[in-house]
């Protein structure tokens, strides 16, 4: 799904995933998604448990796609992670220059940002 090549930066990684998120053959996926979460929100039966596995599986991806170098795997895979469902939920419900502008100040904060 990604470049084959490992990611540089944090940053990169980041990049890579939202750019994948928009890409139209995600749309179908993405909604599954949304409503995988939304059956957990409202504790119908057996989609808590699909949406922990989800999140299981997304965070062990997305540690392996963590740079060569990334001191904390773990929880750079996690820190990814709320950034990218933040972002996702604003894009949403329309706000997804705030996401994007959101995303740049966390990845000055970390400093994953540009230089």
């Amino acid at each position: 799904m990604l470049a084959e090549d490992r990611a540089a930066t944090g940053q990169q990684v980041l990049a890579r995933i939202l750019a994948q998120n928009r890409a139209p053959e995600m749309q179908l996926f993405q909604t599954l998604w949304w409503e995988i979460f939304a059956g957990a929100a409202r504790d119908l039966p057996g989609f808590r448990c699909a949406a922990e596995r989800m999140v299981d599986e997304l965070l062990d991806w997305l540690e392996a796609q963590m740079t060569a170098d990334d001191p904390d795997p773990s929880g750079g895979a996690r820190y990814l992670l709320v950034m990218i469902g933040s972002a996702m939920t604003r894009s949403a419900v329309g706000h997804a220059c705030t996401a994007r502008a959101g995303l740049m100040v966390g990845l000055l904060a970390s400093g994953l940002g540009p230089s």
